[in-house]
């Protein structure tokens, strides 16, 4: 009985121990993933585009922009694709140009003019 109770005793401490240690582990978020654009509209928050893909062929340029598949001259959450290049894309909002980057996040003219966080 005295080997069972210590290999238990070795088990709790060794599941104490793993769990002590992925207490403080981070989870990682899934570049692929689709952005929230929509649940922060709804909730009034400032708009926020992500490029986060484009395709380049000889007949025609794609890009994903929060998690939408668009071609030149197609909307997303308010904005008009008005070019798209290797890792670039450019929209336009309200007769303004944001110019976005693969993963780099673009505020809305109109909330950075107003001074909206």
């Amino acid at each position: 009985m005295s080997d069972l109770r210590r290999f238990l005793r070795g088990g709790l401490l060794a599941f104490a121990l793993g769990v002590a240690a992925t207490a403080g582990a981070q989870t990682l978020s899934d570049p692929t993933a689709a952005l929230p654009s929509r649940e922060r509209l709804a909730a009034g928050q400032a708009r926020v585009w992500t490029l986060q893909s484009t395709v380049i062929g000889p007949q025609r340029r794609i890009a994903v922009v929060n998690g939408v598949v668009v071609g030149i001259g197609d909307r997303v959450d308010g904005a008009r694709v008005v070019a798209i290049s290797h890792g670039h894309a450019e929209l336009d909002v309200g007769g303004r140009r944001v110019s976005l980057d693969l993963f780099g996040a673009a505020p809305d003219p109109d909330e950075e003019s107003r001074g909206t966080p």
